[in-house]
């Protein structure tokens, strides 16, 4: 059984997103090239751009959480899914909720403040009373409920192998890279 199409661009725009902010050489043209692609579908009428318009909306958002809040494009997301009724914008925040970290004190003497930012992954040990390991889980995923066998093949696809400019191809953005 394949996870919803909605659920799966909200994972791909965290993950792109993430990922791309992580990369300082990149983010920059990275960065114009999202630019690029709103520009290009920013006067679209059909609902299938406008879901386009709203993942690239997302996936700028999420680049720049690293350093703020992007509160322009999550509103532009958030108006352009609830015109077309689409539950894009809420699943990511969903995601956006459950990987962001909280601070908290740290340390025994010096209580110093601890922020770990934007959490990929969760991680925990298990034991079974003889053997114990350590179970690593997507956090993203599992807020919105979805296990790795889940998702389909070309799914997997998409979201592990699917590149920026991959995308920009296959929409007709034009970009310099």
């Amino acid at each position: 059984m394949a996870v919803e199409t909605e659920r799966v661009l909200a994972l791909k725009a965290f993950y792109m997103g993430h990922a791309i902010a992580e990369k300082h050489s990149i983010k920059a043209t990275a960065l114009a090239m999202v630019s690029a692609a709103i520009s290009h579908l920013q006067n679209t009428t059909n609902a299938p751009e406008k879901l386009r318009l709203a993942f690239y909306h997302i996936l700028r958002a999420e680049i720049l959480r690293h350093e703020t809040t992007p509160l322009d494009d999550r509103h532009a997301a958030q108006r352009i899914c609830h015109e077309i009724g689409s539950s894009l914008y809420d699943y990511f925040m969903i995601i956006a909720n459950a990987t962001q970290s909280r601070k908290k004190l740290d340390g025994i003497q010096k209580l110093t403040v601890v922020d770990e930012g934007i959490k990929r992954t969760e991680s925990y040990w298990a034991t079974d009373g003889w053997v114990s390991w350590v179970v690593r889980y997507d956090i993203g995923a599992r807020a919105l409920g979805i296990k790795e066998r889940d998702f389909t093949e070309k799914q997997r696809h998409f979201l592990d192998r699917v590149s920026l400019k991959d995308m920009l191809n296959k929409h007709g953005v034009s970009y310099a890279p």
